[in-house]
């Protein structure tokens, strides 16, 4: 009996001692539980202390787990190895009631976290879209300005080309890049008062002021236009140019347009007027007539100077022949031929068939460089009033031939003169 009772005691003993380990095991654990989550989410000198830590595995064994806790990877850094080895026990904190409150810090610090770079990243994209805004204003601005500047100052780079008549300016200018268009102005006036000035606007680069009174100087002025936004920006006046018109002035009873004698259906001469060939005009037909023979081609006069008295009778002639019509279209009514100034004469034959010979081609590649132009020329019937005539020039001077022929106008084109009869 006694042997059963002291074994029994042993039993107990055992039992409670075995009892009493497992406790202390179970309160060990949960209490490295807390300390570790203590030390992952709030780390502190004091996490380091404990030695008995040193026996735990170190970080670097356990990657995964660390993978989920990215927020706690900043303050891991400033950690010795002893104090982050409890990090690699999340699943154990996470079931004690202590683990949990420390555990929603670190949520909301992600939250405070993702809201401040959220609010960061909202204040930079106002921000930027600010600083877009005002440049692309600023880019507006300075692209307005540098239209509006470029129109300005382009009107310093127009050139006026000018050429006045006896009642009409011709201007031309080259274009400019930036011009929509343009606004000439044409004055009697140097100060372009309203009352007296003509203005006139084109998208192209020439236009004719027409109708100005004879005798009279001109002025003008042009500038540019741009339009933006369906309104128009103008660029300042360009600088005033003088325009004075050909003068038109009757001396003797002879007509004298720009200081050039003019002889056709519309002006006459006075029936006295003429003596012969001028000086100027013998010697240049002298000269012409010698430079075609060193080229091979042979001319002489024809006819020369008529009188009012002969012109009367050629010209009866050819109405007895072929009526007044076509008399009007081959010979001038005495008083309104060319032959009269002495400025004109006829090479080698007046027949039509002359236009298809050597010398006819000569003289009219040739004739302005001794003074002459062809006074009739072909296809301008209806602005001089007479058939084309390859064998009659006139003289004018080798300048104003060289001038007028190059042109490809007539006298009456160039002067801006007619050549009707009144009756």
């Amino acid at each position: 009996m006694m042997k059963k009772t002291v074994v029994l005691i042993l039993l107990s003993v055992l039992l409670m001692s075995a009892v009493s380990c497992r406790n202390q095991s179970s309160a060990s654990s949960a209490a490295d539980s807390t300390l570790s989550q203590n030390t992952t989410v709030q780390p502190s000198a004091e996490s380091s202390a404990p030695a008995d830590r040193a026996e735990q595995p170190s970080v670097n064994s356990q990657p995964k787990q660390e993978s989920l806790h990215p927020s706690s990877q900043s303050a891991e850094s400033s950690q010795t190895p002893e104090s982050s080895a409890p990090a690699s026990q999340p699943a154990e904190s996470s079931q004690t009631s202590e683990s949990s409150a420390p555990a929603s810090q670190p949520a909301e610090s992600n939250l405070a976290s993702a809201s401040s770079v959220s609010s960061s990243q909202s204040v930079e994209s106002t921000s930027s879209n600010e600083l877009q805004t005002t440049s692309e204003v600023s880019s507006m601005q300075q692209s307005f300005s540098e239209t509006s500047t470029s129109t300005e100052n382009s009107v310093s780079d127009i050139f006026l080309n000018i050429h006045t008549k006896v009642s009409s300016v011709s201007v031309s200018w080259n274009l400019i890049k930036n011009a929509d268009g343009y606004i000439v102005e044409c004055s009697s006036s140097a100060d372009f008062p309203q009352e007296y000035t003509s203005e006139r606007q084109t998208t192209e680069n020439s236009l004719t002021f027409e109708q100005l009174q004879q005798n009279t100087t001109y002025f003008l002025r042009i500038r540019t236009y741009r339009t933006k936004n369906g309104e128009r920006i103008y660029s300042g006046w360009s600088e005033t140019y003088t325009a004075p018109l050909k003068t038109i002035e009757v001396i003797d009873g002879a007509t004298y347009v720009d200081g050039v004698l003019i002889a056709n259906k519309t002006y006459a001469l006075p029936s006295y007027f003429g003596y012969g060939l001028t000086d100027e005009t013998y010697q240049a037909y002298n000269a012409m007539v010698a430079a075609a023979a060193a080229d091979g081609i042979t001319l002489w006069m024809e006819s020369g100077f008529r009188s009012y008295d002969t012109q009367s009778f050629t010209y009866q002639s050819f109405v007895w022949d072929r009526g007044v019509a076509l008399a009007d279209l081959c010979s001038a009514r005495p008083g309104h031929s060319e032959h009269q100034t002495g400025l004109a004469l006829d090479f080698n034959t007046t027949s039509d068939a002359f236009a298809y010979t050597p010398e006819a081609a000569w003289i009219e590649a040739h004739c302005a460089e001794f003074g002459f132009i062809i006074r009739y020329p072909q296809g301008k019937e209806e602005i001089t009033g007479y058939k084309y005539e390859p064998w009659h020039v006139r003289y004018l001077g080798m300048e104003k031939a060289a001038e007028i022929s190059a042109s490809g106008l007539t006298l009456e084109e160039y002067y801006g003169i007619t050549s009707i009869y009144q009756d």
